[in-house]
């Protein structure tokens, strides 16, 4: 957990930092903490936490205290198994993740080939959902007025 304290205290101290919403544009206002080799990048994936947590999607309020990084579980596992699995901390790599609820984000620690892929894939994964919205409608649009 103390990688999660350390990106909280930076995300306090910087105040400034802009989040980062793949497949959006302002992808470009993203400020980049960044190491020798790694970089720290705030992704906003509200969205898509609230998307793959089916209660959200009925309107219920987001969780709140312990409960709430429960909600966040489900997509980092798919970036982790999805993305350069052999590069997490979980599996002996130096990257890591952590949520950020204030602001519905996740703070991830990874190289710039590792973030050009989680861009790819959140992006991805909007789309998805977004071609799920469309045929939602289509299928339950109104029948055809009787004559």
């Amino acid at each position: 957990m103390r990688f999660a304290e350390i990106c909280l205290a930076v995300l306090f101290v910087v105040g400034t930092l802009q989040t980062v919403q793949a497949d959006e544009p302002k992808a470009d206002k993203v400020q980049l903490i960044a190491g020798p080799q790694k970089r720290l990048v705030v992704y906003g994936v509200g969205d898509l936490v609230r998307r793959l947590n089916p209660a959200r999607e009925n309107g219920d309020k987001p969780n709140s205290g312990p409960n709430a990084v429960e909600e966040f579980v489900p997509l980092m596992n798919f970036i982790q198994t999805k993305i350069a699995p052999e590069s997490w901390e979980s599996l002996g790599g130096d990257g890591t993740m952590a949520p950020y609820l204030r602001n519905r984000s996740i703070v991830i620690d990874q190289t710039r080939e590792v973030h050009d892929q989680i861009m790819l894939e959140l992006g991805n994964l909007r789309k998805a959902y977004r071609v799920l919205d469309e045929f939602e409608q289509l299928s339950v649009s109104p029948a055809d007025p009787a004559p």
